[in-house]
């Protein structure tokens, strides 16, 4: 469906270009077209990193090795990654400025980060436990 998109964006491009619209229309929706192609291009990877994902973890299950709950918050964390990244880029592409953005991303990554530090460590302990390995070496 991603790819779709892709294809009908670009088209709908190329045949409103075929029109001669004026300039400033053209420009205006030159930049509207990218950040539609933006969110488009972010969908694709998000769906490509999720089959990826799914595989991994089907992997894991079938071998029985543990590390799915790993997976699976890695897959979150890539699917709001993904969703932050096509919206800043998406804003650029309208032509908006993006520092602001990202620095406010970045203050709020570094609370989050900081906030779910516990949960985290629990996690990661958790999965080691259950499968019967432990923090040493091996």
């Amino acid at each position: 469906m991603p790819l779709r998109c892709i294809v009908a964006i670009l088209l709908h491009g190329l045949f409103v270009y075929m029109l001669d619209l004026p300039l400033l229309y053209r420009a205006y929706y030159a930049r509207f077209l990218a950040a539609l192609l933006v969110g488009c291009f972010a969908w694709f990877v998000s769906r490509m990193t999720d089959r990826g994902f799914d595989h991994a973890v089907n992997r894991t299950r079938t071998q029985r090795v543990g590390g799915e709950s790993i997976l699976v918050v890695l897959q979150r964390l890539t699917r709001v990654l993904m969703l932050l990244i096509g919206f800043v880029a998406a804003l650029a592409a309208l032509g908006l400025n993006v520092r602001t953005t990202l620095a406010g991303l970045g203050i709020g990554g570094l609370a989050l980060a900081l906030g779910a530090q516990k949960s985290l460590e629990n996690i990661l302990g958790r999965d080691h436990i259950a499968h019967g390995q432990s923090g040493a070496c091996r």
